[in-house]
């Protein structure tokens, strides 16, 4: 398991945040690496028991829920904002996401594409949705580009599932 020390605290302290999730098994590091910067985190579909203790250490909070209607979503990001977090975005999935800064909600829609795939849409929303917000951008403007970048990313396959037939380079014939 890892445990950042003081030397990788104090690199960490050069970057303008840093992004983690349910899926990195840091939980234990997420109050150290909140001293050296602001902290992202991607909750995923975890449960409230899972994020509670980390929503003091956290700026920005993410959690997917794509069945969740908006008075749900806005509950979360309520309960969230309650404990620590001055930003918290709900993914919806097709129901498009819920972006609340300081307590302000903001509903983003999807942007309507013809989808080839999903792999990657709801982590391409929060990168875009995070570069902007440290941009500068409002929330409006910073979840429409989120959007637009995630439905770009719906366009072409995802890493998974796709399988493609590869010649034997020991039996394909020489060029």
């Amino acid at each position: 398991r890892f445990t950042p020390d003081d030397a990788d605290l104090n690199w960490l302290a050069g970057f303008d945040l840093a992004h983690t999730g349910d899926c990195s098994r840091l939980e234990h590091a997420v109050p150290f690496l909140a001293r050296a910067c602001p902290v992202s985190y991607d909750f995923s579909n975890r449960s409230w028991s899972y994020a509670e203790p980390l929503l003091p250490y956290v700026r920005y909070a993410v959690f997917s829920r794509p069945g969740a209607g908006e008075r749900e979503a806005a509950a979360l990001a309520e309960a969230a904002h309650r404990a620590g977090p001055g930003t918290v975005v709900v993914t919806r999935g097709s129901r498009g996401a819920l972006v609340s800064r300081d307590g302000v909600p903001h509903l983003q829609p999807v942007m309507p594409v013809e989808v080839v795939d999903t792999l990657g849409a709801g982590d391409s929303f929060v990168a875009r949705l995070l570069v902007a917000l440290l941009d500068g951008a409002p929330v409006p403007s910073a979840a429409a580009q989120a959007a637009a970048y995630a439905a770009e990313v719906c366009t072409h396959e995802g890493a998974f599932g796709h399988p493609r037939v590869f010649s034997d380079p020991h039996t394909a014939p020489a060029r």
